[in-house]
C-alpha cells in the first residue's frame, strides 16, 4: 500500500509500502516524524494492538491450543498475560520500527507464516495512527489555541460585564469608559491571534492519502528458500566429503588391524 503524507502549504514527505511481510516505508519530517514516531514506538500503540486484536495466542502460540482454546501451562500464574507480554517485549519480535537519520524515512514492519494476516494488522496499525493524528495528537498549534480560547472566553466575559455598568457614585463613567475601552482592546487582539492559531493549527494538520492498495504477497519474505537450499546443498557437499575420509581411514585402521594379526599368529 502506498500512501502519501501532507501538510497545508508545505509538503511532510510520503507514507508509503508494500503490505504483507514487506516493510511500510514513512517519510514525514520535523516534529510530525518524531511525534508519529514515538506513537509507532509507544507502549500505548502495543497494548492497543495486543488488547483490541487478541494477539497474546499469536505471541505464546507454543502454549497456546487453538482447538480446546486454552492455555497449556500447569500453572495459572503462568499463563501469559498483556503485562508480561510488553515487559518480555513479545510483540518486538514481529512487529518492527526503524527509522532512518539520513533520508527521514520509517520503516514499519510486521512478520508472520500468514501473508493476509501480516496485511490485516499493517492495515490496522495505520488505523491506529490515523485515529491518534485526528482524536489524540496535540501540536504546540493546537495547545496554543486553546489557550488562546480560554483567555478570548475571559476577555469576552470582561467585556460583556464592563459593557452592562451604569455610572454609579462608586464607579464613575469616566473608569466604565477606560475599563471598556481596555477590555475592547484585549478582545479584539485575542480574536486576532485566534485566527492566526487557526492558520498555524491547519498548517500542522497531518493527513494521509492511499495512492496503492492494500495487497496479500505471495512471495514469502523469509525463510529465504534459495540461501536455505543453497546452504543445504553446500552442507551436504562438505558432509560427503567428511563421511568419504571418514570410511577410508576406518578402512585404513582395519587393513592395519588384519596385518598385526596376521603377523602375529605366524
Amino acid at each position: 500500500m502506498l500512501l502519501e503524507t501532507k501538510q497545508d502549504n508545505s509538503a511532510l514527505g510520503g507514507l508509503s509500502g508494500l503490505i504483507g511481510t514487506l516493510p511500510i516505508p514513512v517519510t514525514l519530517s520535523g516534529s510530525n516524524q518524531t511525534s508519529i514516531l514515538s506513537f509507532l514506538e509507544s507502549r500505548t500503540l502495543k497494548e492497543r494492538l495486543i488488547t483490541k486484536y487478541d494477539l497474546l495466542p499469536i505471541l505464546y502460540k507454543d502454549i497456546w491450543d487453538p482447538n480446546s482454546k486454552k492455555w497449556l501451562v500447569e500453572k495459572p500464574e503462568q499463563t501469559p498475560s498483556l503485562v508480561k507480554a510488553l515487559q518480555g517485549k513479545k510483540l518486538d519480535e514481529i512487529f518492527v520500527v526503524s527509522s532512518d537519520k539520513t533520508t527521514g524515512l520509517t520503516t514499519v514492519s510486521w512478520v508472520d507464516e500468514s501473508p493476509s494476516f501480516c496485511k490485516e494488522m499493517l492495515d490496522r496499525i495505520i488505523e491506529e495512527l490515523n485515529f491518534f493524528l485526528d482524536n489524540e495528537y496535540i501540536s504546540s498549534a493546537r495547545k496554543e489555541r486553546e489557550f488562546i480560547v480560554q483567555q478570548l472566553a475571559l476577555a469576552t466575559k470582561d467585556l460583556e460585564y464592563w459593557e452592562r455598568q451604569v455610572p454609579t457614585e462608586q464607579v464613575t463613567l469616566a473608569r466604565i469608559t477606560r475599563e471598556h475601552l481596555a477590555a475592547q482592546t484585549v478582545y479584539t487582539e485575542l480574536r486576532k491571534q485566534l485566527e492566526l492559531a487557526k492558520i498555524s493549527e491547519a498548517k500542522e494538520n497531518i493527513s494521509f492519502k492511499v495512492l496503492d492498495a492494500p495487497f496479500v504477497p505471495e512471495n514469502p519474505f523469509k525463510p529465504k528458500k534459495i540461501l536455505i537450499v543453497a546452504l543445504a546443498a553446500v552442507g551436504s557437499f562438505f558432509f560427503a566429503v567428511f563421511l568419504v575420509f571418514f570410511l577410508q581411514f576406518v578402512k585404513n585402521l582395519k587393513a592395519r588391524g588384519n596385518e598385526k594379526t596376521a603377523g602375529s599368529g605366524q
